[in-house]
């Protein structure tokens, strides 16, 4: 039983990676509409392709937390699953 929830805390895990991390991964600049108004010259436009530092920490921890959910998990089923039944 062991085996199956660390098992499943691990895909879960995983699966939680891949969803924070997907949009990141297709991240791209757009180019402005042609038919829109022109931008003046004097204009200077800034694009931000990648990830913040805080978007990256709070990933880091929600994987952290993720993972120490997962163990405390897998700790209360190996202690529920060795204690004798009560009669």
């Amino acid at each position: 039983m062991r085996r199956i929830v660390t098992g499943l805390s691990a895909l879960a895990a995983a699966a939680m990676t891949l969803i924070m991390t997907a949009a990141a991964a297709y991240a791209e600049a757009l180019a402005p509409p042609a038919g829109g108004p022109a931008v003046p010259a004097a204009q200077v436009v800034h694009h931000h392709a990648g990830l913040f530092a805080w978007q990256i920490v709070l990933i880091a921890v929600a994987a952290v937390l993720l993972v120490i959910t997962g163990t405390l998990i897998a700790r209360r089923v190996r202690i529920a699953s060795q204690r004798p039944a009560v009669s």
